[in-house]
């Protein structure tokens, strides 16, 4: 590769998260942001052993958490 060792040593290191409004698929914009947005909290439980590892800060363990609860109530509110 030509992108040089100082990032190619990192390669398959860390966990890759790719999502695509294209995949997403739904006929309005609320149903999009809806469908990605379960879609983010796919990945976070994907990658949910960070949260029990020494990966991460508290700090960021509690954002993750913070950003799920809002993420669920966002999701309840607007699709009972």
């Amino acid at each position: 590769m030509e992108a040089g060792e100082q990032y190619t040593c990192h390669m398959g290191k860390y966990p890759v998260i790719f999502l695509s409004i294209k995949s997403a698929k739904q006929p309005d914009f609320d149903m999009v942001y809806s469908r990605i947005l379960i879609d983010i909290v796919s990945e976070f439980e994907r990658h949910s052993y960070l949260l029990e590892g020494d990966a991460l800060t508290m700090v960021q363990k509690n954002v993750i958490m913070l950003s799920l609860s809002i993420t669920w109530e966002w999701q309840k509110l607007h699709f009972p």
